[in-house]
């Protein structure tokens, strides 16, 4: 995702899920966990609510939903088993 100007954005930080899940973001594609999973490394989004999705080989995908803070970074436990 490409930032906007004049648009806040904030941080996710995904936890607790394996380092090749893939995860989407408002159903859009954007990486893998270990791309958002360390303590400089998050996922960017405009400031509102976001659904963020992972998929891990051979589990079941959650979904969870997020209120992205313009400005700040949340980090987010996806306890996959």
């Amino acid at each position: 995702m490409s930032a906007q100007p004049g648009v806040a954005y904030g941080g996710v930080r995904i936890e607790g899920a394996p380092k090749d899940a893939q995860v989407f973001a408002d159903g859009n594609y954007v990486g893998v966990v270990e791309d958002f999973d360390g303590p400089v490394r998050h996922l960017n989004l405009p400031a509102g609510s976001h659904q963020i999705e992972i998929r891990p080989n051979g589990s079941q995908p959650i979904a969870f939903d997020v209120n992205v803070q313009g400005g700040q970074t949340m980090s987010v436990h996806a306890d996959v088993r």
